[in-house]
């Protein structure tokens, strides 16, 4: 009989048992610290000024935990990770949003195996009180790890590593770092990746990273190569949408590295985010990012690139190098719809020689006819705010043998006009401001004949100036007009063809007769 009675305690007593951990005081630093459990409800008071409670967990393994701490009306309280590391106590993730009556809460926490610590307090905006009667709730959820990040991955040093090719999710959560006291983004909370990539000058790869939208956060991503500088920023769309980087040209072997963060400090409890990257072998026909400057320019290798203007304000530059003395150039632009292409033609110093941006959306730009017997550059953006990260545009350029009959782009000034050396000159009336020079040089006072053909659908100005390059006499060419001009060139004088707001990709001509 005494033997049930004894079962019957025994099972009284187990049945008694709490099902959350009450904080045993004092546990006011790591000494002292409560033990605390997966899975099991913690409960504790902040009951004077001056408390701070301190819990102790120890991982048994790799996982991932959703943190939450309850609310405490009136109160503004704080959550601090602590990892012993080898007896080294180090700092993991302070979780304050600084509002009174409002809960703490970190949703994908990472834990390895190894002696943690919870620190509760009151946070920094709060006027501490204690408060007896209301307790927290302290809850740490295991979960399973599966293609996360790992919080906190805050900086360089605890980037979450990631293949290329997965998909990795993460939050826009908690609203602050406290921890974060860097001066060029206090207080953010970031989100850091890296990946691996196998490359050099001799073989480059292209960096695609995506990552999709939440909503009510504006996002932003950096890119910052081995060497931790950063090299790209996408914050191109709105609350909402994703953001993403394509074609990102990558010489340097290493670690990369992507940080997510939102602007603002807007938050996103319930919804995760999904960010990829993938690398891919360079392709010399696609551009290859970052391409901003002249100095970055992609060399323009089987005559054709393609490229997109993408963010808003985007700026492409392309090396071209001419194959000597016969290098005559036709580039053609075409853009995709809804894009106003400008082209401009830089020197070997960047500065401009020449520019077209002469037709409407969706129409190409083209050079006829540049000359050059070295390298240049070409400058490919958008004439008004089209941004696209899908839709691109496509540049050719075809190199010719020079003829001797046709004009030399740059010849806008008497300083750079063009000498006839024969009877027959053909030029373009490449942009809607075009000027064209030539020089005539007969040595004495001679009347000379000029024919003149003109441009279907184009006008323009055909000018005799004298050795200053003022006009001594006008006749304007419209569409296909053949005019002879005749006039007296007292030994120096010049050709000067001005649009009149035409532009043809089609020659006019001048035969020149005594």
């Amino acid at each position: 009989m005494k033997k049930y009675i004894l079962l019957i305690i025994m099972i009284m007593f187990a049945s008694c048992k709490k099902s959350y951990i009450a904080e045993i005081e004092p546990n006011n630093d790591f000494s002292s610290a409560t033990p605390a459990e997966l899975n099991r409800e913690v409960r504790g008071y902040l009951d004077s000024a001056s408390d701070t409670d301190f819990y102790q967990l120890i991982s048994s393994e790799d996982t991932l935990v959703s943190l939450e701490l309850s609310a405490v009306k009136g109160v503004n309280h704080s959550v601090e990770v602590f990892f012993d590391d080898g007896g080294q106590v180090r700092p993991v993730k302070l979780i304050d949003d600084v509002r009174k009556s409002s809960a703490e809460k970190m949703p994908n926490l990472f834990l390895q195996s190894g002696r943690y610590y919870f620190k509760i307090s009151y946070g920094d905006r709060d006027d501490a009180e204690g408060n007896k009667d209301a307790y927290y709730v302290l809850k740490l959820t295991s979960g399973e790890y599966i293609s996360s990040e790992k919080e906190g991955n805050d900086d360089f040093n605890s980037a979450t590593a990631i293949e290329q090719g997965e998909t990795f999710s993460g939050y826009y959560y908690p609203a602050f770092n406290k921890l974060n006291r860097r001066k060029d983004s206090e207080l953010k909370e970031e989100d850091y990746y890296a990946v691996q990539v196998d490359c050099s000058a001799e073989n480059p790869v292209l960096l695609d990273v995506s990552v999709t939208g939440v909503e009510n956060v504006d996002s932003v991503l950096n890119l910052y190569d081995p060497f931790q500088v950063l090299i790209a920023t996408a914050n191109n769309n709105g609350s909402g949408q994703g953001e993403n980087f394509s074609d990102i040209g990558l010489t340097k072997p290493g670690k990369y590295y992507v940080s997510v963060s939102s602007v603002n400090f807007e938050v996103n409890f319930d919804v995760k985010y999904q960010i990829q990257m993938m690398v891919k072998p360079y392709d010399t026909s696609i551009e290859m990012e970052s391409n901003n400057d002249y100095q970055r320019a992609n060399r323009i290798i089987d005559n054709v690139i393609n490229g997109k203007i993408f963010p808003a304000g985007d700026s492409d530059f392309f090396e071209i190098n001419s194959g000597g003395s016969d290098g005559m150039f036709r580039i053609e632009v075409i853009p995709p719809v809804g894009m106003d292409i400008k082209l401009e033609l830089l020197d070997e110093s960047g500065e401009t020689l020449a520019e077209a941006d002469n037709f409407k959306d969706g129409e190409k730009e083209i050079f006829p006819n540049f000359y050059s017997e070295s390298r240049f550059y070409l400058k490919v953006t958008s004439s008004g705010s089209y941004a696209d990260a899908e839709m691109g545009y496509a540049v050719s350029v075809n190199e010719s043998k020079k003829d001797p009959t046709e004009e030399i782009e740059p010849n806008d000034s008497v300083s750079s006009a063009n000498k006839v050396k024969t009877r027959i000159i053909k030029g373009y009336i490449s942009s809607n401001n075009d000027k064209d020079y030539f020089l005539i040089d007969p040595g004495s006072r001679v009347k000379v004949k000029f024919s003149v053909s003109g441009i279907d659908g184009t006008e323009f100005d055909f000018s005799i100036s004298d050795s200053l390059g003022y006009a001594i006499k006008t006749e304007t060419i419209n569409g296909t007009d053949v005019k002879v001009i005749e006039e007296m060139i007292d030994s120096r004088g010049y050709i000067v063809i001005e649009s009149k707001g035409d532009v043809s990709n089609f020659p006019y001509s001048i035969e020149i007769g005594d």
